[in-house]
């Protein structure tokens, strides 16, 4: 059986922060300050160390910007795609990590493609080998939940709490080590341990893979997402 433990924000133990070691890889500093990273345009688009699968991935002001999401498909006409937006790094060889990610909501949507739902938000994808197999960290929904998932064809919830989000600026990291017979996973929201997990089992996702950003029916700002080796 699956071990999970939920801790509550206001439990949640202070992580101790640190420099980035030298090993640590930005995925948004080494973009155009402004512009279209990559749009999925009939095909999964590469822009930098980015893969867009759905959607549109910007930049603006030197931060990843979702663009405004909409049904799509993206197109010169302006229209992004992006309330369906799937963005995955190229590197498909990180394993045992933290991924730091600082993240503004700025709006909830919805269209006649994505109706509302209630997982809309912003979600980080570890261990991504495919679309049907991956682990995803939901750190903004429209429920007010955050969760840690596993997806083997279908999502699996191995933890979750309540956690309202709001529109201001905040730090997320999530982690994800490989265990004996086993996965473990922990975010921490704003320097505080909100979920931590052990996935166990034949299930569980072990080795390396992509990591990566999801949205559905969100407009949304990413000034930090770092990928620290352990």
């Amino acid at each position: 059986m699956l071990a999970a433990v939920a801790l509550a924000i206001g439990l949640g133990a202070a992580l101790v922060r640190s420099v980035a070691p030298d090993n640590a890889v930005d995925l948004v500093a080494p973009l155009p300050r402004n512009g279209v990273v990559a749009a999925d345009e009939n095909a999964p688009e590469r822009g930098g160390p980015w893969l867009v699968t759905s959607g549109t991935l910007l930049t603006r002001d030197g931060q990843l910007w979702s663009g405004e999401p909409d049904a799509g498909p993206p197109d010169s006409a302006g229209r992004t795609g992006s309330a369906v937006l799937r963005a995955v790094s190229v590197r498909r060889d990180f394993q045992d990590v933290r991924v730091r990610v600082s993240l503004r909501m700025i709006a909830l949507s919805s269209s006649h493609r994505t109706p509302l739902r209630p997982w809309d938000g912003v979600h980080v994808f570890l261990r991504y080998l495919d679309q049907d197999h991956l682990y995803s960290v939901d750190l903004q929904r429209r429920d007010g939940l955050v969760t840690i998932k596993r997806k083997a064809m279908t999502y699996t919830t191995l933890a979750e709490t309540k956690l309202p989000g709001d529109h201001r600026w905040h730090s997320y990291e999530v982690g994800v080590t490989d265990l004996a017979g086993g996965t473990h996973l922990v975010l921490w929201v704003d320097d505080r341990r909100v979920l931590d997990v052990a996935d166990r089992g034949s299930s569980a996702l072990r080795g390396p893979g992509r990591v990566g950003l999801r949205g559905d029916n969100a407009e949304f700002w990413v000034r930090q997402f770092q990928v620290v080796p352990r």
